[in-house]
């Protein structure tokens, strides 16, 4: 079992492995071990949305707040965006210096796919915070073998190809 608690001035839940609880406590809540939000990859990604279950006013089991889940989906996703956009902002450095008029467009072009990104991507038709962990577009986390695909509207592009090691 895995203890839980919210203190009362805190919005998430926290997780207490070892040790004793903080004082003023809000809920406590024993978690089965084999709980999906503590035993999965997903679960604990999205532990800052968790959420108590009341019943009679005691907690009774914990789930994924989807509202608050989908938010910090988003911030997420952007904060990945923005690393590559980063690694992107590298390699415009290195076109620049070479006069590379078309990989200078085609990374623009990429940079610009990446800025509409996270706001293309429909959060809300999805029902489960599982289904959300498992929306991982290729051009930010790659394919399952690592490597990056870009979308359709961005292969075959003046510039994509060349091959300067960069």
């Amino acid at each position: 079992m895995i203890k839980t608690f919210k203190t009362t001035d805190d919005s998430s839940i926290e997780i207490l492995i070892h040790g004793k609880a903080p004082k003023g406590l809000k809920y406590t809540l024993d978690v089965p071990n084999d709980h999906p939000l503590v035993s999965t990859s997903w679960g604990a990604f999205f532990q800052p949305c968790w959420e108590y279950e009341l019943t009679n006013g005691k907690p009774s089991d914990i789930y994924v707040d989807m509202k608050v889940a989908r938010d910090f989906y988003r911030a997420f996703l952007r904060r990945v965006r923005n690393r590559v956009i980063g690694a992107y902002d590298l390699n415009t450095t290195k076109a620049m210096e070479r006069n590379d008029t078309d990989r200078l467009h085609y990374i623009s072009k990429v940079k610009q796919y990446l800025r509409d990104l996270p706001a293309s991507i429909d959060l809300e038709s999805v029902k489960t915070a599982e289904e959300m962990y498992l929306i991982r577009p290729h051009i930010l986390f790659g394919n399952s073998e690592g490597d990056v695909i870009l979308p359709e509207e961005l292969r075959d592009y003046k510039g994509e190809a060349k091959k300067y090691g960069w």
